[in-house]
C-alpha cells in the first residue's frame, strides 16, 4: 500500500521524533540498529537495509552509503551519521558520534 504525501511527511516526522531521543552512537552496526528502531516507530513497512547489502556504498574515509526509499543514509567510521532528503537534496538529520566526532560528508559522496 502507498503512503500519501502527508502520511509519509507524518511519519517522517515521527522518525525524526525517535531519531533525537536515541543515544549517540558509536559504530556503524549500531546506527544502523537505531535506524531500523526509529524506521519501525515510522511505519510497520520501513526498514533499514543492512550495512553488507549490494547498494551499500564505501568511501576511503571508512564511511557508507546506505540507500533508503528518498534518503540516503550516510554514516561515519565514528558512529556519527547524517540522512540526506534525496529530493530536496539537504540533510534531514545529522548526529554527532558518541565521541562528540561531527557528522562529515565523505568526500566524492553525490547524490
Amino acid at each position: 500500500m502507498s503512503l500519501s504525501e502527508t502520511e509519509v511527511a507524518a511519519a517522517l516526522e515521527r522518525m525524526l521524533g525517535k531519531l533525537k531521543t536515541l543515544p549517540a552512537c558509536s559504530s556503524k552496526e549500531d546506527v544502523v540498529q537505531a535506524l531500523r528502531e526509529a524506521a519501525a516507530s515510522a511505519h510497520p513497512d520501513w526498514t533499514v537495509p543492512s550495512l553488507a547489502h549490494e547498494m551499500t556504498k564505501s568511501y576511503d574515509d571508512g564511511s557508507v552509503r546506505v540507500v533508503l526509499n528518498a534518503h540516503l543514509l550516510l554514516i561515519n567510521p565514528s558512529g556519527a551519521y547524517g540522512i540526506i532528503d534525496v529530493r530536496k537534496e539537504k540533510i534531514f538529520h545529522e548526529c554527532p558520534s558518541a565521541s562528540g566526532d561531527p557528522f562529515k560528508i565523505p568526500e566524492g559522496f553525490r547524490i
